[in-house]
Order: structure tokens, then C-alpha cells, then sequence
């Protein structure tokens, strides 16, 4: 494709518009960000996708191909709305994402800045909108809403050059590898050890100068300079290995691990062939299959405390130490390694299975154990039995009735170390990560002679392997005059009442904007509160406060505050969201919804 000359424009995506003022005050601090879109007259030349509002999210638009569109920058994003974003992953609904989604009701209802002005068309228009969880809770299986913003399966559809950036300990990233296998267009693909967050101030790191990535990237097709980049590996990925897990990896400045490149994705990161046999006599993980048997497990809605969440940055966990989790499912061990085994992609477990009941979700962890017995999460894949066909449309399990599962894992780049151990646990509960299936039950796995219940895992095969470019860490950062943060304390929180089983969750986190060049200040901050019931999983519940209060230069103090609570029973979901508007300690306007969602197999 040639490289046209031609001006750089940058748009922002909100929600389902491409916007070229930010509306949230922090925009303002990303160096030149205000200038630029201050100077924006003309259709764009370039998309530079952030994750703004997961109600469109970075690289699904891609496929929609603006005449004027010359090349995209894509970080943390996803190709299906459906499976890889905060909504129905395998097709069982999130829970702590949920949190975000709840939560987005009070940031929606706060005036844009600068001026925050409380009775301007756009601020009452905002107010008014439907909050996007309403939608959601009618749209749990696949269709044309979701599709609708998703690139997936369509890969054709993108011709326009794309660099494609994630980190392997968010969820969003699994959109790198399958965009660049299936789409025509020139794309480059970067994934380190990086949560949701950009690469040049991620942790745990290590950080690399990306801007001056994306620098050349834009200079290449924006400008028609040749900066080198195309001739340099298509993919670099960074392989990582073990860490002592915590909950948000304070002490852990890198992630240990090394950088590597490839010309292209190998299939194997597609289509995993080093196959391992669940063997029921011991809890064993073999490349030689056992005898025939079944294990059975009891379904512990409240297990998953110590998982990793779906996009951790500042308000999420990067996963504990897994053993009492990988004790409240069905384990599998391969004897300790005698040599390193790296991993690249995708891994696929196939299993053969069945419940007592017509709705339940299989979980897989892959895990790295240490020889000290430290378990450490590497990556999961999740599937509501009742999708076993299709997302689209679900068919409820016949109790007693055994079913094959295809489940694939998200993708991963991992090296276990000689004298470790790789773990399979399957579970049925990932809680507070997803919401629980509603039916107190048992499932049975089957594995050996005619029902091989296995895991494939994809080999990254040193033979494929290229040089590849330096990858420097950032410049400092340059100070900003006049901006200071404070972060509020961080509560993660497990309480339990054995007698009635009872299992609740409490998270709060938050902000604070001492000093601002635009000359205000401002907190904001999240409490959730989530309840399951061993007993009685469907009735589960989610409640959400939330607040954005902003005092400006000329006194007026702007105040949004959000009250939510998802719940629900054996058949509905309901969703009762408040949300008001203040100024000065005034009402200005306030709003409630309330909604009822039949349940469809979830």
C-alpha cells in the first residue's frame, strides 16, 4: 500500500461518536492532546483509539474504513463486543465489570470540561442517555448488536495499516494475533506484560518508549517517510515467567521475561498441538492417557476469590496465590518439568462433561506451580455450557446428559521453568469475576478411552524466531506545572458467613485531583459491594456507589453521583439505577431507571 502524504489529524471515540474534544478533565494533562484538538478542522487522516468508552471499542471500528482513514493505532482493544469485552465472556455475564459499567452512569452525567457547564444541551443530553448496562442485560447472546461494532469474523473488512498493542495481563488482548492472521491489511502487533494500560507507563513493566513507536508509525504512512518499522518483525512479544502472585503487584516492577520477534504468527498459536490428558487417578496431566474414569465437583458459586480480573490497571487484581481456589475445582498436574516449556498463543482444552443441572459455566485456569506449591495464574477460558453450538443461540443442558466442550484459552506467552509444575483447574464458579449460574448443582468431567478430556497447549518454537529491534524504556516523564494526584485508599475485601454460606465482596477505589492547571480540583471514587449465596446462586447481587465532584477556579463546585444495584433470581435479571446532579449543593436534576431482564441460560 503506498504511504500518502498528509497532515495528522487525531478523533476520539465517546461512546458512539468520533469526537475531537475530550470530555473528561485529565484529557487535558496528555501533552499537546488540547492544542491539537483546538486546531481540528478537517476529516481525519488517523484513528488513534483509546480506551475512552467501552461502548466502542478500539479496533471493531476499524472495519468501517472512513474514506480519509490512512492508518490506526490500536491499544487494549477487541474484536468482538461479545466474548472479549466487559460483557458476556464465552457467553457467562461479568460481575466486577459490571462495577465500571454502573459506575459509568455518574461520569456520563458530569458536564464535559472545561467549563462544566450544567445547563448546556450537551450536559442535559448526557444526563438523559440511556445507561449502556440497560441495553446490555436485553442483549446476552450474540447477534447484531453486538456484531455491529465487532471486526470478528469479518477480518476482511480491514485494509486500512494498523498497529496493534496489548498486554497479556489484560483482557484485551487477544484481538492482536487474530486481526493479524485474518485481515489483508499491513499490521504490526506489540504485546508485552502490561495490564490496561499504555506501554510507555504501565505496571508492572517493563515500559518501553511507545510513543516514539507511534511516532514512526504515523510518520510512515502519514507523511511517507521511511522510518524502517515495516522492515522490521511483524510481531514482538514479550515471554514471560513466573512471579510471586499479589494482588496488584506493588513490588513487582517488571515482569520477569524476555522480548522476542517473529515475521508472522505461526499457526501453532492458533491451532495448539502438544496435547496433555487429564488423568482422574491422581489428578494427573499427561501426554499418555489413563484408564477410564469421572470425577465429580461440587458447584461452589463463591469460588474465584483469588482470580485475576478481566482489565486490572488501578482497580482490578492481577490474580493471588491460586491454591484455594485450584482446590475448590478439579486440578491436573504434569510431574515436575525436567526442561523449560514455553508457550505462544492460544490454548484449547476439550472436554467431555455434564451437570445436574440446565445452566453451567466451565472455567479453566492454566497455572504455574512453583516448587514451594505456589500457584500462579497464567491464563483462563470460560464457556456457558448451554453455548456450546452458539452464542447466538443457547440450548439448556439435559441433566445427566454428557457434552464435548470446546474451550479456548486466552492467549499468553509463558515460559515454565524446570522443576514447575503446569496446572489445569476447571471449575464452575469464578466469582466475583462473573456472575454465578442460578442452579445449586454438580458436574461430572470424563476422561480417558472414548471421552479423552485433554489440554493442547501452543509450543513457541525457538526455530521460528528472528532478530528483532531494541525496545528502549520511555524518557522521563515530563513534569506537568500545577498537577498533582492523591490517590484514596484501595479495599479489597472477602467476608464469609460460614453458618448461612454466605460470601461478600467489597472493593472501593479512588482518586483525588489536588492541584490542576486548569485551576480545579476534584475526587472521585467507587464503592461495590457484591453478594452470592452457596446455597441459593441465583440470588446474587451487585451494588454500586459512585461520585465525581469538581470544584472549578470560579468556586462552583459540580457534583455526579451514581447509585446502582444489579440483581437476580431464578428467572430475571433487575437493574435500579439513581443518578443526580449538583451544583453548589443544589439539585440540578436527578434520574432513576428501573429494568427487568429475562434470564436466557445465564
Amino acid at each position: 500500500m503506498a504511504r500518502p502524504s498528509a497532515r495528522r489529524h487525531t478523533y476520539y471515540v465517546d461512546g458512539d461518536r468520533m469526537v475531537a474534544e475530550p470530555t473528561h478533565p485529565r484529557w487535558y494533562t496528555d501533552p499537546g492532546i488540547r492544542e491539537l484538538n483546538e486546531k481540528l478542522r478537517a476529516p481525519p487522516v488517523a484513528l488513534r483509539f483509546r480506551a475512552i468508552a467501552k461502548e466502542a471499542p478500539p479496533a471493531s471500528r476499524a472495519g468501517l474504513a472512513p474514506k480519509a482513514l490512512r492508518a490506526i493505532f490500536a491499544a487494549c482493544g477487541t474484536d468482538d463486543r461479545y466474548t472479549d469485552d466487559v460483557h458476556y465472556i464465552g457467553g457467562a455475564m461479568h460481575l466486577f465489570e459490571n462495577t465500571w459499567a454502573v459506575g459509568m452512569v455518574s461520569s456520563n452525567a458530569m458536564p464535559a470540561a472545561p467549563g462544566f457547564d450544567v445547563s448546556s444541551a450537551m450536559a442535559r443530553e448526557r444526563f438523559e442517555a440511556r445507561p449502556w448496562i440497560l441495553r446490555w442485560l436485553h442483549e446476552q447472546t450474540d447477534g447484531p448488536y453486538w456484531r455491529r461494532g465487532s471486526l470478528r469474523p469479518d477480518y476482511g473488512r480491514l485494509t486500512i495499516p494498523s498497529l496493534l498493542v496489548g498486554g497479556f495481563l489484560d483482557g484485551y488482548h487477544n484481538f492482536v494475533p487474530r486481526i493479524m492472521r485474518g485481515a489483508p491489511a499491513e499490521t504490526k502487533g506489540l504485546l508485552g506484560p502490561w495490564p490496561h494500560a499504555y506501554p510507555h507507563n504501565a505496571h508492572p513493566g517493563p515500559r518501553i518508549d511507545f510513543r516514539a513507536v507511534q511516532k514512526r508509525w504515523w510518520d510512515e504512512w502519514l507523511k511517507g517517510r521511511s522510518t524502517g518499522i515495516l522492515d522490521e518483525p511483524r510481531v514482538t512479544y514479550y515471554s514471560m515467567s513466573f512471579y510471586p502472585p499479589a494482588l496488584r503487584l506493588a513490588d513487582l516492577e517488571d515482569v520477569p521475561g524476555e522480548w522476542r520477534h517473529l515475521g508472522a504468527w505461526p499457526e501453532s498459536a492458533f491451532e495448539p498441538s502438544q496435547r496433555f490428558f487429564l488423568d482422574a487417578d491422581g489428578g494427573k496431566l499427561s501426554t499418555v492417557q489413563g484408564e477410564p474414569a469421572s470425577l465429580d465437583l461440587r458447584y461452589h458459586p463463591s469460588a474465584g476469590t483469588s482470580s485475576k480480573t478481566w482489565a486490572p490497571n488501578g482497580d482490578g487484581s492481577y490474580g493471588l496465590d491460586q491454591r484455594a481456589d485450584d482446590a475448590r475445582g478439579l486440578s491436573f498436574d504434569t510431574a515436575p518439568l525436567r526442561e523449560e516449556v514455553a508457550i505462544l498463543g492460544f490454548a484449547r482444552a476439550r472436554l467431555w462433561v455434564s451437570a445436574t443441572a440446565p445452566v453451567a459455566n466451565w472455567i479453566l485456569r492454566l497455572c504455574d506451580v512453583a516448587p514451594d506449591g505456589t500457584s500462579l495464574y497464567v491464563s483462563k477460558g470460560v464457556l456457558n455450557g448451554t453455548h456450546r453450538r452458539s452464542h447466538e443461540t443457547p440450548e439448556p443442558l439435559v441433566p445427566g446428559e454428557i457434552y464435548e466442550l470446546a474451550i479456548d484459552l486466552h492467549a499468553t506467552a509463558y515460559r515454565f521453568a524446570p522443576g514447575h509444575r503446569i496446572r489445569l483447574v476447571v471449575s464452575n464458579a469464578d466469582w466475583p469475576v462473573l456472575w454465578p449460574s442460578p442452579h445449586p448443582m454438580t458436574t461430572r468431567l470424563y476422561a480417558g478411552s472414548a471421552r479423552p478430556s485433554h489440554l493442547d497447549l501452543p509450543i513457541d518454537d525457538a526455530g521460528r524466531r528472528v532478530s528483532g529491534a531494541d525496545l528502549p524504556p520511555p524518557p522521563p516523564e515530563p513534569a506537568v506545572e500545577g498537577l498533582r494526584y492523591q490517590g484514596a485508599p484501595f479495599v479489597w475485601q472477602t467476608s464469609r458467613d460460614e453458618a448461612s454460606e454466605v460470601t461478600s465482596f467489597r472493593f472501593e477505589r479512588g482518586s483525588r485531583t489536588v492541584e490542576h492547571p486548569a485551576g480545579f480540583t476534584g475526587d472521585d471514587g467507587q464503592v461495590m459491594v457484591a453478594t452470592v449465596r452457596d446455597r441459593d446462586p441465583a440470588n446474587a447481587s451487585l451494588r454500586v456507589t459512585s461520585v465525581q465532584k469538581t470544584k472549578l477556579a470560579d468556586g462552583r463546585v459540580v457534583e455526579a453521583r451514581g447509585e446502582g444495584e444489579l440483581s437476580s433470581n431464578e428467572t430475571e435479571f433487575r437493574c435500579d439505577l439513581e443518578v443526580t446532579l449538583l451544583e453548589n449543593g443544589k439539585l440540578v436534576r436527578e434520574k432513576r431507571w428501573e429494568e427487568r431482564a429475562k434470564r436466557n441460560l445465564v
